[in-house]
């Protein structure tokens, strides 16, 4: 039994010895992979505000790009001088135009809102604000889709003018959304 009990030592202190070697060999390949864990950690650092930075670019990129989109889509449909001609057509002698401008329309996301300023000055100012408004509600639902909603947004009449002749004020809001396509001919 001497014997058995040297070669189990023997055996013992070959795994001991082994045992010890591999894990030197490991605690060196723990101290060099936690180095570069450490590296990896501080580049992935770097690289996450690139990121943050890079999404935020992105974005504005997008936007940018949706916006010319947008544009690119409504180059061809001429919205803008049909709505002009319309209002061309409608003003008469005794309306004066002070300001056009042009508006996202809250109520239909393709459409614009147009915010016209004037007065209408004469003998029956009241009477021919009615018309022009009445004319232009026509000539624009002619073309475009949403304008029945057209309306006056503010009229007020002021004071007699020393001339005589009474003077309305007025604000009209007149929406135009997509334009109406012509009937085709077979």
């Amino acid at each position: 039994m001497p014997r058995d009990v040297l070669v189990t030592l023997a055996g013992l202190a070959v795994l001991f010895t082994a045992l010890t070697s591999w894990y030197r060999v490991a605690a060196q390949r723990d101290g060099a992979l936690s180095v570069e864990v450490q590296r990896l950690e501080k580049e992935w650092a770097a690289a996450a505000i690139d990121l943050d930075e890079t999404r935020q670019v992105q974005g504005r990129v997008r936007a940018f790009l949706d916006g010319a989109a947008r544009v690119e889509s409504e180059r061809g449909s001429d919205r803008w001088s049909a709505a002009l001609r319309s209002i061309a057509i409608t003003v008469g002698p005794d309306v004066e135009l002070w300001s056009i401008h042009v508006w996202k329309d809250p109520e239909d996301n393709q459409g614009r809102l147009l915010h016209i300023e004037g007065a209408v000055t004469g003998p029956a100012p009241r009477l021919v604000a009615d018309k022009f408004l009445r004319g232009l509600k026509e000539e624009l639902a002619r073309q475009f889709r949403n304008a029945e909603r057209t309306k006056f947004e503010r009229i007020e009449e002021t004071q007699e003018s020393q001339a005589g002749e009474h003077r309305v004020r007025f604000a009209i809001g007149a929406p135009i959304g997509a334009t109406i396509a012509a009937p085709t001919k077979n």
